[in-house]
């Protein structure tokens, strides 16, 4: 995603005919009228309310990203006890490794794009780590400074930071 500012915000996903381009801003604020024709008990509309829900203000982005936080803490922490456990013997149950099997797949594989990426760039892995980093913290910095919502999600129009 590029962002020249709020209105110009736009995703390029490639389909079948080369590329489809999303406006976000109209995407964004479609979600409540989307709501109105689906039906409540499908993943679909669950998905859309939580957008909706997470998406009303700046306060209840930065709310979900604390929620968001935790949970990455549960489950990292979560799979340090299962590699000690691999390590020393100790116990280990399939309901612990699939209740974090998701996350290792979903983390190992952001490690290897990170990584690809910097081997196709020229790279080394620990400048393309670093600058992974800074870029979250800029989005971090971005989503908790944010005075609203598109504010939060991707900057202003001096400055907004770039999704990739």
């Amino acid at each position: 995603m590029k962002a020249d500012g709020w209105s110009d915000m736009t995703c390029v996903l490639p389909d079948q005919s080369g590329e489809l381009m999303i406006h976000v801003r109209d995407a964004f604020q479609t979600v409540p009228s989307l709501l109105q024709w689906m039906r409540p008990d499908t993943i679909e509309a669950r998905r859309i309310r939580s957008i909706h829900k997470w998406g009303g203000s700046s306060a209840a982005l930065v709310a979900h990203v604390g929620v968001l936080e935790m949970d990455w803490t549960v489950m990292v922490e979560r799979l340090e006890r299962i590699r000690n456990s691999i390590i020393h013997g100790g116990p280990i149950t399939d309901a612990v490794v699939s209740s974090v099997i998701d996350f290792a797949d979903e983390l190992s594989f952001r490690v290897m794009e990170i990584a690809c990426e910097a081997i196709l760039d020229g790279r080394s892995l620990a400048n393309a780590f670093d600058d992974h980093r800074a870029e979250a913290q800029e989005l971090y910095h971005h989503m908790i400074h944010g005075r609203d919502v598109e504010t939060a999600l991707f900057g202003t129009s001096e400055g907004p930071p770039t999704i990739t």
